[in-house]
């Protein structure tokens, strides 16, 4: 009965972890009501008809998060090609919105589906905002393609439910879609369902082999991002001391652990500088005033600042569970787990970083400034330990990914 929507929130309802407890079943129950009071005055008014923009046998780029724009940025260098967002607020003023367009097709499906996962014991609604919000995402953006289909879309997210609904309508309409990973990946993601897939390696190749129903060609090319910052990356390998220590949080991570951490550190003598980056969905607040941020610590603000800017002012990089700890190695950046958070058991070694051998592991400040102190910059370099998550490095296209996409895309399907 909800097979398509099952798919498209997938990683959002399926465990025990994704069940309410019993303290947010109140706020559950009012937002469900304002949404339900809301939906009834939508049914009950008119609204202008809005002229749709024209994407007929063009290409677009769906993206919806500054790291997807990130991801897809570079076919600017080669083709003429829009980028679109269903997001409400866009993330620059180059991206057209289509949030106005996409009409909710049903009002009634997203409740009935809300019950049907409340009494299943193999889902939960943890996540009902999102599905209250995005339920219909398949069915509108169907619509909305329908006649007026581009000739090619590129998208860089495959799991979240609005990339899932642009996705199940491109193959509805058999519009060619290309898809660019844009960060790691785990075996809780979807399978792979694009007329071809780029994935940075042969961990991630892995990964998504596991998924029976994958489908369409797929190329392992790395990760374009660092082709043009060859340079700085080789100069990286150059460093002979740990002094400037950048710290990256996500909402998974304990905010009193973290500020416990950059105090410490800021008190090592060897330490020159912090550089603090929250993901930029984290709004948290990690220092309650202006005075509390000493003179050795920087805040990176994630929304303007790309990753490997960030990267690239720190000779070791402190992170929890998150990619870009292999973004750093990448980076030649000194990458090391350390424990912020209390997190489930799957999660501790969510990307494989620390079995294969990517990123040092550290469960306490005196083990983080004992590795720091007796770190050996004689030994392999943190880039040459990613080749299993990245093909490009020490390949004949190393530094040279975009180059290598386009000339797949020209090759075998004539995007040009």
């Amino acid at each position: 009965m909800f097979e398509k929507k099952i798919d498209l929130f997938n990683l959002f309802i399926t465990g025990k972890s994704r069940r309410l407890n019993l303290n947010e079943i109140p706020h559950f129950l009012y937002t469900v009501s304002k949404f339900i009071f809301f939906d009834i005055l939508k049914f009950f008014s008119r609204e202008k008809t809005k002229e749709i923009p024209d994407f007929r046998n063009k290409k677009i780029a769906y993206v919806d998060t500054t790291n997807n724009y990130e991801a897809l940025k570079f076919l600017k260098n080669h083709y003429d090609v829009l980028f679109v967002t269903s997001a409400k607020s866009p993330v620059n003023d180059e991206l057209i919105g289509i949030f106005d367009y996409l009409k909710d097709s049903t009002i009634l499906g997203k409740y009935l589906f809300l019950l049907y996962l409340s009494i299943n014991n193999k889902y939960g609604i943890k996540s009902y905002l999102s599905i209250l919000k995005y339920y219909n995402r398949d069915e509108d953006h169907y619509c909305f393609f329908k006649d007026n289909a581009p000739s090619a879309i590129f998208i860089s997210n495959d799991h979240e439910p609005k990339s899932r609904g642009l996705i199940q309508a491109a193959q509805l309409l058999t519009i060619p879609i290309f898809y660019f990973q844009h960060a790691s990946v785990s075996n809780r993601f979807p399978p792979l369902n694009f007329t071809a897939s780029f994935l940075y390696g042969k961990y991630s190749n892995m990964i998504y082999k596991t998924k029976s129903c994958s489908r369409g060609d797929t190329y392992l090319v790395g990760n374009h991002k660092f082709d043009i910052f060859k340079h700085e990356i080789k100069e990286k390998a150059n460093v002979g001391e740990i002094s400037i220590v950048g710290i990256a949080y996500n909402e998974l991570d304990n905010l009193d652990k973290i500020r416990f951490l950059v105090s410490s550190l800021s008190m090592e003598p060897n330490i020159k500088k912090i550089v603090v980056r929250p993901h930029p969905r984290d709004k948290r607040e990690l220092f309650s005033k202006q005075t509390d941020i000493i003179d050795k610590i920087i805040i990176s603000n994630s929304n303007i600042e790309s990753s490997i800017n960030f990267l690239l002012k720190v000779d070791l990089l402190i992170a929890g569970n998150s990619s870009i700890l292999l973004e750093a190695a990448l980076s030649n950046v000194v990458p090391v787990q350390y424990s912020f958070g209390e997190y489930q058991s799957h999660l501790n070694d969510y990307y494989g970083f620390i079995s294969y051998g990517v990123a040092n592991y550290m469960n306490n400040y005196k083990e983080l400034i004992d590795f720091i102190t007796k770190y050996d910059f004689s030994a392999v370099h943190p880039r040459r330990k990613t080749k299993y998550y990245d093909a490009s490095v020490e390949s004949d296209f190393d530094y040279s990914v975009e180059k290598q996409i386009v000339s797949i895309l020209k090759k075998n399907y004539s995007i040009n």
